[in-house]
């Protein structure tokens, strides 16, 4: 019997002892997950002297084809490009470029990035603004670089949206990359948001 008690408190222990080797090794890999540790975003003005582009695009009110437009302001340290889309098909109907520099990127970028341009919940449930707020606007906040995005958000006019930073203050930013007598004459009668 008091072997048998032995025994017993000695696979108890084994027992501990193991699970306490599981506990301290998850808890080095991150509970069973990869130990490599999720990449920390890096600041915007990292950006200022790559091809790294910043894009805001104002996807207006679902209407018919014909009367349905979007706005989409590109910022690049080479270049400021503004474009009016006709359609859902996106038809170019009017574009201007205008030169700009790396100084002027960083500084645009860095105040992007006050006003919380990267900030916000990119979760499979609410990651496409297609459809919402009918009425009204949709914003795309994206910094894309070779092709993909680094950064990509969305709001839209009815106050949804996964983009949690400054909306108006970040859509103001953007429009004023543009000089604004070529912002009204070609986005006249297009509503850009407040």
């Amino acid at each position: 019997m008091d072997r048998l008690r032995y025994v017993i408190a000695g696979l108890i222990g084994f027992g501990l002892i193991v699970l306490i080797f599981v506990l301290i090794f998850r808890g080095f890999t991150g509970g069973g997950k990869s130990a490599t540790p999720a990449p920390t975003p890096k600041a915007l003005t990292s950006y200022a002297s790559t091809d790294a582009a910043a894009q805001l695009t104002i996807d207006g009110p679902i209407v018919a084809d014909s009367a349905h437009r979007s706005v989409i302001i590109t910022v690049t340290q080479f270049q400021t490009q503004l474009d009016v889309i006709q359609g859902y098909q996106g038809s170019v109907i009017a574009s201007q470029t205008f030169a700009n520099n790396q100084d002027s990127y960083r500084t645009f970028l860095k105040a992007l990035d006050l006003q919380g341009f990267t900030k916000g919940t990119a979760t499979s449930t609410n990651s496409d603004p297609t459809g919402t707020c009918p009425q009204g606007n949709r914003y795309t906040y994206a910094l894309n670089q070779f092709g993909a995005p680094i950064v990509k958000f969305w709001a839209n006019g009815c106050g949804g949206g996964n983009f949690s930073g400054n909306r108006p203050l970040v859509r103001w930013l953007f429009q004023q990359q543009i000089p604004q007598d070529t912002l009204f004459k070609l986005t006249s009668g297009i509503s850009l948001g407040s």
